[in-house]
């Protein structure tokens, strides 16, 4: 189903909710979203967001999803960022610039992303709550930051920099933590969870790699073959992302981080020949993941992988329950304004 209101538009796609969560060695059913589609995030009750383009003012870019269907899009020119929540749109505005840009909503309807200040043209990170927009402190000694992740616990995770050094950052209540990188000077946040293991992409040789943070560590996830990132990471801490399969020319194929292996997504999945999975952008709680593939021809499509039930599943889907339960736990203390 599309579902458009005022000016600015997204795609979201409804799927039947399954509790429970798909193994490492678990296949996965294939959903072709659409040609000339792309996901960009699925949410626990199965259903997508991406881009839609029609005929308006402000074409846009459906980035985020939460659990209450409230999304959250920016416009393709970065000059206008809303909130859709419960059939209401809301502009988010600016820190007094003219660009914006979303990178996340939590379950208690918080945004997250970057935006000019009056000062210039330079992006600093914000967080939006309750129709006011909130410039968000950055890492000592650098000029510019987005914010790209937000929990129910109100963790906000991001990046900040100085040219040619980038660093990712962890917000915790009212503390801000230097990430720090894996072996050169750059790194950026792509996703968080609630137990604030966060994930992304740093440089190690003057090559990006995924790299997964928790409790003060920064750990390389390795690749298959070349350039990674890792973009988003779940409840039980299956990591997703995409990774070229050789160093030089190598093309990108989505994967699937789990329990210490990358899996290429493009050997769990049943293909046609000459179709190729090349990013996976986000997976929820259950398993679920979204990203894009490319046909024969080479044209782009979004699509939707459910793992496939196997013996064990009984096992892996009390996992999936304890795992949305303790989310439900946080959103009640979020919710108290306890931390």
């Amino acid at each position: 189903m599309r579902v458009k209101s005022g000016a600015a538009a997204c795609v979201l796609i409804a799927a039947c909710l399954v509790v429970g969560t798909a193994g490492a060695t678990t296949s996965y059913a294939l959903t072709d979203l659409g040609a000339s589609e792309w996901a960009f995030d699925v949410n626990n009750l199965g259903q997508v967001v991406g881009p839609y383009n029609p005929d308006v003012a402000y074409p846009s870019n459906a980035r985020v999803i939460n659990d209450h269907t409230e999304v959250a899009w920016d416009t393709l020119r970065g000059d206008h960022a809303f909130v859709w929540s419960g059939g209401v749109e809301a502009e988010l505005g600016t820190l007094g610039g003219a660009w914006v840009t979303v990178h996340d909503i939590n379950n208690l309807c918080r945004v997250v992303g970057g935006s000019s200040t009056a000062s210039g043209n330079y992006m600093h990170p914000y967080v939006w709550e309750g129709g006011v927009m909130t410039e968000l402190a950055m890492l000592p000694g650098t000029y510019w930051g987005v914010a790209t992740a937000i929990n129910d616990l109100g963790c906000i995770a991001g990046v900040c920099g100085t040219y040619p050094t980038t660093h990712g950052f962890l917000l915790r209540n009212g503390k801000m933590t230097d990430l720090g990188v894996i072996g050169d000077t750059a790194a950026g946040v792509l996703g968080m969870n609630e137990r604030c293991q966060i994930v992304g992409a740093s440089t190690l040789s003057g090559a990006m790699r995924p790299f997964l943070w928790e409790n003060g560590v920064m750990r390389d996830l390795g690749s298959l073959g070349g350039y990674g990132e890792a973009n988003d990471i779940n409840e039980l801490g299956q990591i997703v992302g995409r990774s070229q399969v050789q160093v030089v020319g190598g093309a990108f194929h989505a994967f699937l981080w789990e329990g210490g292996t990358m899996f290429d997504l493009n050997s769990l999945v049943s293909l046609d020949p000459g179709w190729v999975l090349t990013s996976a952008q986000a997976i929820n709680d259950h398993g679920w993941i979204v990203g894009e593939m490319v046909d024969p021809a080479g044209g782009e499509h979004a699509y939707l992988l459910t793992p496939v039930p196997e013996p064990g599943a009984l096992m892996l889907t009390g996992l999936g329950v304890v795992a949305l339960l303790l989310r439900a736990r946080r959103r009640a203390v979020a919710r108290e304004g306890i931390e």
